[in-house]
């Protein structure tokens, strides 16, 4: 993809020499032939620099790490470097590194008994006892979300038997991933006379370790509830966030704010697009600052196609038990999409999901769904939907569906069909009425036209 701009410049540029040719004598052309395939190569090796590593480079961006770079996942570019072939030590960052040659080698259910070299390490926040069974995927958590170095102590032993033996698994993962240059000598990151990395060598191993589901799920957790052991009861770990924001979310190892020199190996979650941080030596204090700067430089570098709107509409959640049995779901912000160079915007679509779970009462506000934006197949970004109105615990017909309006609707149905009933009874009952009051009118009519006859007769002295 780095090289799809230089390709696009060496098609312009052949195309306007071949323009020139239909104008040029023959003759002419050939005089400067030479020259033109020379300017031609130049071109190429200049657009094919800029493309790769040179675009990201700032004169005016001031950061305290001494080795920087930022890259963008989604367009698979470097947008920002600093001396990013210069050898420093990793520090911290190790730990990315030590959980990834771990998960590959340990079951996360196999119980690792810490040691007393794993239970003494310096200034340990996790506070684990020697003789204690902890989890695998326990310490993982604890050397990705608290960067303990008991944690990676009992791993690096409990992989390979020792430490020596699980460095050089260490080296050698990186030689595989592609970094030639790297050495490990411990697990932990304290400081070492011969154990250096490149920022952008880290990068390769950043992005290797995140690949994995494991590290990339434990990375994706903001908390974690540590399991009983045989020494200590349950305890929550809680990741340090750098910067709070609702569109931001960090995963790998934050850096230290309270550190005169911290190293940051991370990746940033900034609303669809997804960056790898790498800073060696980083001023502590200059942390979140940095941090922030560099975020905003990457956002205005990159091209985002906004597919969701903040605050349109997005269809319908279903409520349980609720007074109404459906909210309008509208977008909670903004949502975008980055894409490569050569990437098409018919690569981009949405599918909107509401919570199935959805129940009474509800508050304004309230996330009511999502709705997932796809570059091809993959998800790479989630919009909150959120609902704009109270909806409270319904009536008893609410249990089978029906909201309370539906109720008031049925039940003023019901009740004007019943007094239409009535009203239909108590006319047929009139008519009824009537047509018997009628029959006996007739009845005695025709009573008394008999009579008459019959008197009429007796007095002629009729017969028949």
């Amino acid at each position: 993809m780095r090289y799809f701009g230089a390709a696009t410049l060496v098609y312009f540029v052949a195309a306007s020499f071949k323009g020139e040719s239909q104008v040029i004598h023959i003759t002419k052309l050939k005089l400067y032939k030479d020259v033109r395939f020379l300017f031609l190569i130049f071109i190429i090796l200049v657009s094919l620099s800029a493309v790769s590593y040179g675009e990201g480079k700032v004169k005016n961006m001031n950061i305290s790490a001494e080795s920087a770079v930022v890259y963008c996942e989604n367009t698979g570019t470097v947008v920002f470097e600093k001396n990013g072939n210069l050898r420093i030590d990793p520090g911290e960052a190790t730990k990315i590194m030590t959980a990834l040659v771990a998960v590959q080698k340990l079951p996360l259910d196999r119980d690792v008994k810490i040691s007393h070299n794993a239970a003494n390490q310096h200034n340990d926040r996790l506070g684990l006892k020697e003789g204690e069974f902890v989890s695998v995927e326990d310490l993982l958590y604890g050397v990705l979300m608290l960067g303990s170095n008991s944690a990676a102590t009992a791993l690096g032993e409990s992989a390979y038997g020792n430490i020596d033996k699980f460095t050089d698994k260490m080296n050698e993962t990186a030689k595989n991933i592609g970094c030639r240059g790297v050495r490990f000598t411990n697990v932990t990151g304290v400081a070492a006379r011969y154990q250096q990395v490149t920022a952008k060598e880290y990068l390769k191993i950043l992005r290797v370790a995140f690949s994995n589901r494991t590290i990339s799920k434990i990375g994706m957790e903001k908390g974690h509830r540590f399991s009983d052991t045989n020494k200590q009861k349950s305890r929550f770990l809680k990741k340090e966030e750098i910067i709070k924001s609702d569109n931001l979310f960090f995963s790998g190892w934050t850096g230290v704010e309270t550190s005169a020199k911290t190293q940051v190996a991370a990746n940033v979650f900034n609303n669809g697009m997804q960056l790898h941080v790498i800073l060696l030596n980083e001023n502590g204090s200059r942390l979140k600052s940095d941090m922030k700067s560099l975020l905003d430089y990457a956002k205005s570098k990159l091209d985002g196609y906004k597919v969701v709107y903040k605050g349109r509409e997005a269809g319908k959640a279903r409520v349980k038990h609720g007074e109404k049995t459906r909210v309008t779901a509208y977008a909670a912000t903004d949502g975008y999409a980055y894409l490569p160079k050569e990437g098409s915007k018919s690569l981009i679509k949405t599918e909107t999901a509401m919570k199935a779970d959805l129940q009474a009462p509800i508050k304004s506000g309230d996330i009511v769904g999502y709705c997932y934006i796809y570059v091809g197949d993959e998800v790479v970004n989630k919009v909150p939907l959120i609902c704009k109105e109270n909806v409270g615990v319904g009536w008893f017909p609410s249990y089978i569906g029906i909201s309370n309006f539906t109720t008031v609707i049925i039940l003023i149905i019901t009740g004007f069909l019943v007094l239409i009933f009535i009203w239909i009874a108590s006319v047929r009952a009139s008519a009824l009425r009537k047509r018997k009051r009628l029959r006996k009118k007739q009845i005695q009519r025709m009573a008394r036209q008999q009579v008459r006859e019959e008197e009429e007769r007796r007095r002629r002295g009729w017969k028949y």
